[in-house]
């Protein structure tokens, strides 16, 4: 049993407990937010089935064929606004939580053990590095902008974790050194710290205390920091769902109808890159973000049900961004085979002059 001051790791102690109640409400609105993004009547296609593929080989064959399993696996799982939520909140979770049961087992008494805060410490170290990396990887899909600063995020992350990790392998030396001696491993040695006169128990103690605290700074940093994520990715959602909205109710029309008159004007070689762009209406693969087709091999099956208004996709299931450089590529070749033309019709009209 180590010999701990209570008053620290008490007021650490309290401190994580209150800000792991009013993470609570954090998460109660991401969770509200969520919801809205499923406010359709018959949703109910998933999302990517190129992921779907690669899982449902794992499911047995009973699973498989189950519709509720399939859409819950592809839309929500499939989700990166989802993943990224749920992994934000255990990285703070993570870090509010070890600072509590660290101070917990420091001010226990019974518990205060070496290898007792060593064990928690890779522990905790181990869910975090997992939340943290799928974290990161869902906020790159996102797609979020980002501010000069916010480029720095994930340097200051990685280095508590880098600072977590060593912290956890000084406090094992620690229990080694302080444990019956092992052979072909002298952890005495290991112990650098005792070269410049610190014990083992006064290295353990600097250890949790420095962790506990950082714990706290960064639950903080990381729930703040990720709300702007969460902010942003919903903003641009509004913006992007407003702009496919309006697209689909004029520009798309416009474009299919003057799209057909050309077709139907002119064909031949002239309208070849046009048509093959132009896709008989339905976005080409290059310009929908990848695996992201509702039905196994019918991949234009979503657009047709947005173009028909059924209610059964929602609009961020589109890569909006994609869909703005698809419609632009087409009216730039509209205008080229517009100055084509104009280009052949001006020498028919001298000829006639003369």
């Amino acid at each position: 049993m180590i010999p701990l001051g209570d008053s620290f790791f008490s007021t650490i102690a309290g401190s994580a407990a209150a800000l792991l109640g009013l993470s609570f409400f954090a998460l109660i609105f991401f969770l509200t937010e969520l919801f809205r993004r499923y406010e359709y009547e018959d949703l109910a296609l998933p999302v990517h089935p190129d992921m779907l593929r690669k899982r449902l080989k794992i499911l047995g064959k009973g699973r498989r064929k189950s519709p509720e399993h399939i859409t819950d696996l592809a839309l929500l799982d499939g989700d990166p606004l989802v993943y990224f939520s749920a992994f934000s909140v255990a990285v703070s979770w993570n870090m509010y939580f070890v600072s509590l049961v660290v101070s917990l087992t420091a001010v226990s008494g019974t518990f205060a053990n070496v290898w007792v805060f060593a064990g928690e410490l890779l522990a905790f170290w181990c869910i975090l590095t997992f939340s943290l990396i799928v974290r990161n990887k869902k906020r790159s899909e996102l797609v979020t902008y980002r501010t000069r600063d916010e480029h720095l995020w994930a340097a200051f992350e990685w280095a508590f974790v880098g600072i977590w990790f060593m912290g956890a392998a000084c406090t094992f030396i620690a229990a080694f050194a302080m444990g019956p001696v092992i052979y072909f491993v002298d952890f005495k040695r290991l112990a650098f710290w005792s070269h410049f006169g610190i014990d083992n128990i006064t290295m353990v103690v600097s250890i949790l205390k420095i962790i506990s605290l950082g714990g706290l700074f960064f639950g903080l940093y990381v729930t703040n920091k990720d709300f702007f994520v969460y902010f942003k990715s919903k903003t641009s959602d509004r913006m992007r769902r407003k702009w496919l909205t309006d697209f689909l109710r004029v520009r798309y029309p416009q474009l299919k109808e003057t799209i057909n008159e050309i077709m139907v004007s002119k064909g031949g070689p002239d309208t070849k890159e046009l048509k093959k762009l132009w896709h008989e209406g339905c976005p080409p693969v290059e310009y929908v973000r990848a695996g992201c087709s509702p039905l196994l091999g019918k991949p234009d099956a979503r657009w047709e049900s947005l173009l028909a208004s059924e209610g059964r996709v929602a609009t961020w299931m589109f890569d909006v961004s994609g869909l703005a450089l698809w419609a632009s590529a087409l009216e730039q070749l509209i205008i080229q085979s517009a100055h084509k033309s104009a280009d052949k019709e001006l020498p028919l009209a001298l000829s006639k002059s003369v």
